[in-house]
């Protein structure tokens, strides 16, 4: 799964569940960072929709979602992989209605003392995956965050 992240020949589409959104927004936050082609799909169907119109067969499509699918998600991610988009597709258990034929599924826990479903198991798996990709490509990630950080402390975003 981490080989199709790796991929500089695709892109990766990153379509969050309205409860998974914060955990998808530092994903791709950590993604664009280290450099890779990404983008968050949120808002509305329409906008989604509007905003995959230039997916390319072979696009990763990694689908972030909780066991209750969200039926805006279920139609917008088969739509995107009946379009040749590759799924990837981190899920609580037990199955999940997201298309995964020709793609990879990661499941997480999300199990609870409380009323709501967890998701400190899928911001794990997100972050073992950003640490791989990072592993992966240390030197060219070593760069390009030194040159970040120059530019954050040289236009003052931080107090020293």
């Amino acid at each position: 799964m981490v080989d199709l992240l790796d991929d500089d020949t695709r892109r990766t589409w990153v379509l969050p569940s309205s409860q998974t959104s914060g955990v998808a927004q530092r994903f791709v936050d950590q993604l664009a960072i280290i450099g890779r082609r990404v983008t968050l799909l949120d808002g509305s169907e329409f906008r989604i929709a509007s905003t995959l119109a230039t997916l390319s067969a072979g696009d990763v499509v990694l689908s972030m979602d909780v066991p209750r699918h969200e039926l805006a998600l279920l139609r917008i991610q088969r739509s995107a992989v009946e379009r040749g988009a590759v799924p990837v597709v981190l899920t609580g258990p037990p199955t999940t209605a997201l298309s995964t034929a020709g793609g990879e599924v990661l499941t997480f826990s999300t199990g609870s003392v409380g009323a709501f479903d967890s998701l400190l198991g899928l911001t794990v798996l997100a972050e073992l995956i950003v640490n791989e990709l990072v592993e992966r490509r240390r030197d060219q990630v070593v760069e390009r965050l030194d040159a970040l950080d120059a530019t954050w402390t040289t236009t003052g975003l931080f107090r020293d």
